[in-house]
């Protein structure tokens, strides 16, 4: 029983004192002196000094004060809940030069009937740094990745440098400004913005909230390109005797590594140096031919020209002397005479087929048709030769023979 009556005493003495509390502060509401703290500082004049003086405040960005106030608990505590309705400003638009200023501040309590008695710290030690800007660098790391049998190229970074702009002595320290491309397994050209940090020379980061730059990102083009392995090729005309089955050749290289554009590479299977004509190969015979690329292709390996080797085997060279010599399509008004008796003429073929061919058989034609020759006199004119009966028996090298024009009404005397 005793129990019971202590705890009923024990409940009404907290209801009585939690009434008197509200008594005193609703009714009575007495004064009394408090510290409200952490009260924010807004600066103005930033944009003043920015633009006039080159000038920014690199401390004290984020200040607060401690007030010391007089009111009653009920104000005070209403303030202390609302500690934005105070307004603590402090004007730096009268600083021209850099440096660290004591700067004073004012302070508005929204309030009437809470008078402000102390303010803590009494000044704002404030610094003041010239700014410059100045044109950073832009490197890339490339980090990423390209499928199997791509390349990548030189990538194009856009800008290739940015400004920036802060504190001298920051922004002096900075060296260049570092993109980092993270694409993986890439099989094409792609173009995407990307972030970048700033580095000291020695590749210490620079991180701060005073520097500002033209732009957050940069364009970067990863130009890709698919690689292929070629073989050389080269396309063989006959002539004077020789078709493609009577000759051997060597390419030098006989392939090359390529890279490109993917929809050119894989369009090719090969590379055409160029073409030989087999009039010009007497035995074996040496050639060099530069190697040509599409637009969008280049050589990985670096070969420029290539050397191509050619023998023609199974046939065999004969000479005959032709005294069959004629000219034909004199000019008009003129009578032509051949000068030239003989020619000895160089064949080839196969040997069967030399050893049938005698004088009877050749034909020397000088054509004038064609040479520019109007007037009499004598004239070297180059002739062709033709082996009758033999279509498989070519003519090595080239000839000419020796005329006579004289007019028409002279050729008999």
């Amino acid at each position: 029983m005793a129990g019971r009556t202590r705890i009923l005493y024990i409940l009404i003495a907290f209801v009585a004192s939690v009434l008197l509390w509200i008594y005193v502060v609703g009714v009575e509401n007495p004064q009394k002196e408090d510290v409200i703290s952490g009260v924010p500082v807004t600066f103005i004049g930033a944009d003043e000094i920015y633009e006039d003086y080159d000038l920014m405040m690199t401390s004290e960005k984020h200040a607060t004060v401690d007030l010391t106030v007089m009111g009653s608990i009920r104000d005070i505590a209403e303030l202390n809940t609302h500690k934005e309705s105070i307004t603590v400003e402090a004007d730096i638009s009268r600083y021209n030069s850099a440096g660290t200023k004591q700067v004073s501040y004012t302070v508005t309590i929204p309030d009437e009937d809470v008078t402000l008695l102390d303010q803590s710290p009494y000044y704002l030690n404030v610094t003041l740094e010239n700014v410059i800007t100045t044109a950073v660098e832009v490197r890339l790391r490339n980090d990423g990745s390209v499928s199997e049998g791509f390349i990548t190229k030189t990538p194009v970074i856009e800008p290739a440098s940015i400004l920036v702009t802060g504190p001298r002595e920051l922004v002096s320290s900075i060296g260049y400004a570092e993109a980092v491309w993270t694409r993986q397994n890439v099989d094409s050209t792609i173009t995407a913005d990307v972030a970048y940090s700033l580095y000291t020379d020695d590749g210490g980061l620079v991180e701060s909230e005073e520097l500002n730059v033209n732009y957050e990102t940069v364009s970067v083009t990863m130009p890709v390109q698919k690689m292929k392995t070629l073989p050389l090729s080269i396309r063989i005309v006959g002539g004077a005797g020789a078709v493609e089955t009577d000759a051997k050749w060597t390419i030098e290289p006989a392939e090359i590594e390529v890279a490109g554009e993917p929809s050119i590479v894989d369009a090719l299977n090969s590379v055409d140096v160029g073409s030989i004509d087999l009039a010009d190969v007497l035995g074996t015979a040496e050639f060099t031919f530069p190697i040509s690329l599409p637009n969008g292709v280049e050589s990985l390996s670096g070969e420029e020209e290539c050397s191509v080797s050619v023998t023609l085997e199974g046939l065999s060279v004969k000479s005959v002397v032709c005294d069959n010599i004629v000219a034909i399509n004199q000019p008009e008004g003129l009578a032509v005479k051949v000068i030239t008796n003989e020619r000895s003429i160089t064949l080839r073929g196969k040997a069967e087929d030399l050893d049938g061919i005698e004088p009877i058989n050749l034909r020397v034609v000088a054509d004038l048709r064609g040479t520019g020759i109007t007037e009499s006199g004598r004239y070297t004119v180059d002739a062709d030769v033709y082996v009758d009966g033999f279509p498989d028996v070519g003519v090595l090298g080239e000839y000419n023979v020796s005329v006579e024009l004289v007019p028409e009404d002279e050729a008999g005397e």
